[in-house]
C-alpha cells in the first residue's frame, strides 16, 4: 500500500493516515456518487409510475361513468401491469387475479 506525503496534498496528516491507496478513495466516492445518482432515478421512476397509475385510474372511472367497459378493461390490464410493477402485487396474486377473470370453460359435449 503506498501513502503519499507531501506538500501539495491539501491535508498531509490525511494523507498519511489514509487507509486507502492513493487514488483508491477517489474512485470509492465516485461510486458512491453513482449509487445515489441512480437511486434518485429509481425514485423519480417510482413517482412517474403512481402518476401514471393515477392517471390511469381516472380515465378507467371515466371510460365505465361514458360506458365503455370493454376500454375500461383494457385500462385495467394496463394498470395491474403497473401495480405489479411498483410491487403492489405479487406473481401469486397476479395468477389468481387472471384465473379468476377466465370465463368457466363450458362442458363439451360429446357425440357418440
Amino acid at each position: 500500500m503506498r501513502h503519499v506525503l507531501s506538500r501539495e496534498h491539501p491535508f498531509p496528516l490525511w494523507a498519511a493516515y489514509n487507509p486507502f491507496p492513493v487514488g483508491t478513495l477517489d474512485t470509492f466516492v465516485t461510486m458512491i456518487a453513482a449509487q445515489a445518482r441512480e437511486a434518485k432515478l429509481v425514485i423519480k421512476s417510482k413517482e412517474q409510475l403512481l402518476a401514471t397509475l393515477a392517471t390511469l385510474e381516472e380515465c378507467r372511472a371515466a371510460l365505465v361513468a361514458n360506458g365503455n367497459p370493454e376500454t375500461a378493461h383494457l385500462v385495467s390490464v394496463a394498470a395491474l401491469d403497473i401495480r405489479v410493477k411498483l410491487g403492489q402485487i405479487s406473481e401469486d396474486q397476479l395468477v389468481a387475479v387472471c384465473e379468476a377473470a377466465q370465463p368457466a370453460a363450458a362442458p363439451v359435449a360429446h357425440t357418440g
